[in-house]
């Protein structure tokens, strides 16, 4: 079984995968507001697709607050720490970012950019706080504008080819 969390601006979505690809289940609701509530938005959809399936997942621990911050040069740069309520909930915490970080290395074979974003990512446990930082060039971040760019015309050229 697989959980697939998709943080957007205005959405936050869940999907629940059997071995198999197969949905099992999907949670949405809207993003939330500031780093502590886009947290927490999205382990409480994690969870709630989770409790569809009665999965391990329906079982995250809860963040009591996020602090991050950030720097733009010379290269893009986010340092959050989470509180949760004991080490042993800070460990699940980890796993499961650690876990997205794996899911990123895996995908990069069809684009060899998330091998580097997952390569800068690093997650650490200190008592009850997990802390995550990821540093991206702007040349990666041009690189995935331009990739997204070209997907977006491929996939209007196939609409227009449909119709």
């Amino acid at each position: 079984m697989r959980l697939g969390v998709d943080i957007g601006g205005t959405k936050t979505a869940a999907v629940v995968l059997g071995d198999d690809g197969e949905v099992l289940a999907k949670a949405t609701a809207p993003s939330g507001r500031g780093a502590a509530d886009v947290v927490a938005q999205a382990t409480h959809i994690a969870r709630l697709a989770m409790a569809e399936v009665g999965g391990p997942a329906a079982n995250l621990p809860a963040v009591k607050q996020v602090v991050a911050y950030g720097h733009l040069d010379p290269e893009v740069g986010v340092t959050a720490t989470a509180e949760a309520s004991d080490a042993k909930s800070a460990t699940k915490i980890a796993d499961v970012l650690r876990g997205f970080s794996a899911m990123l290395s895996l995908q990069s074979g069809q684009r060899a950019e998330l091998q580097q974003i997952a390569d800068s990512i690093s997650v650490a446990t200190e008592d009850d706080k997990v802390h995550v930082k990821a540093t991206i060039t702007h040349e990666l971040i041009e690189s995935l504008k331009k990739s997204a760019i070209s997907a977006h015309a491929a996939h209007k050229a196939a609409e227009v080819q449909i119709h």
